[in-house]
């Protein structure tokens, strides 16, 4: 895990009015690495609440520290913030259903759920927690979701939605969603989908047809689909840092990930 974070210039530190009952980070915490054992990350209890009602998910805290530098910064103990002070964070704007799948991926490193069964995936599903993993800094989950997708795909030979397109590629989307639109337009540019996007009742987001129209006239040479060779997946869509191991699980120093490739014991 890198020594610092871009969060880790902090403005003068307010003083923030503590329940008597809340329990305070320790300043002994040891911040854990990426090469931390797994068996060292379930320590220290914290509760994150949730969506407009506050719903609460009690977690581990070097779980959470191990994955997100949006974490860390949050729980440092020698920043001061309230959720150092009360072993608590507040996530008001996010879906409760969102943050438990993101819930599942800390602690299991899976994305299966139910809506992404049968022979009609709800990508939907992936593209509202690829917003959460990039709202919370989780890159190591955005990678997840990328070869989730592109599983899911070819085992059903399905591509996402005209309502996945738009929430992907409309025009109030960030900068964010670039390696996620990278990876459906080389499913529409690889898989036989002109039919379905000249058929399909509902309307394409113009700004996905303008981008796959020049990507399609670019293609002739490209070879086979990038997503099926791990390699290729890995350089064409992934993002690799101290919170997203390589996908051989070394990192750039040839270190092992631990929880991050759940390879710890």
């Amino acid at each position: 895990m890198p020594d610092t974070t871009p969060m880790d210039i902090i403005p003068n530190k307010k003083k923030h009015n503590v329940k008597p009952t809340d329990v305070a980070i320790s300043k002994t915490l040891v911040f854990p690495t990426p090469a931390t054992p797994t068996r060292h990350l379930f320590r220290t209890s914290v509760t994150l609440h949730v969506g407009p009602n506050a719903h609460s998910f009690p977690l581990h805290l070097e779980a959470l520290l191990a994955c997100s530098p949006f974490f860390t910064a949050s729980f440092n103990p020698t920043y001061g913030f309230r959720e150092a002070l009360t072993s608590s964070l507040s996530l008001p704007t996010h879906n409760v259903q969102d943050f438990e799948y993101l819930v599942q991926w800390v602690y299991t490193r899976t994305l299966t759920h139910e809506s992404l069964d049968g022979p009609h995936p709800a990508y939907f599903r992936l593209v509202r927690l690829w917003k959460v993993a990039d709202a919370l800094h989780v890159p190591a989950l955005k990678n997840s979701i990328i070869d989730e997708l592109s599983s899911r795909a070819d085992a059903t030979n399905s591509v996402p939605t005209p309502d996945d397109t738009r929430a992907i590629f409309g025009p109030d989307v960030g900068e964010h969603m670039t390696k996620l639109r990278d990876l459906v337009l080389d499913l529409f540019m690889w898989k036989k989908t002109d039919a379905l996007i000249e058929t399909h009742p509902d309307s394409w987001d113009e700004g996905f047809l303008r981008l796959l129209f020049g990507r399609l006239k670019r293609k002739d040479g490209e070879g086979e689909a990038p997503w099926r060779e791990e390699g290729r997946r890995c350089e064409r869509y992934h993002k690799h840092d101290g919170w997203a191991p390589s996908c051989g699980g070394l990192g750039r120093e040839g270190r092992a990930f631990a929880f991050c490739v759940g390879s710890g014991v």
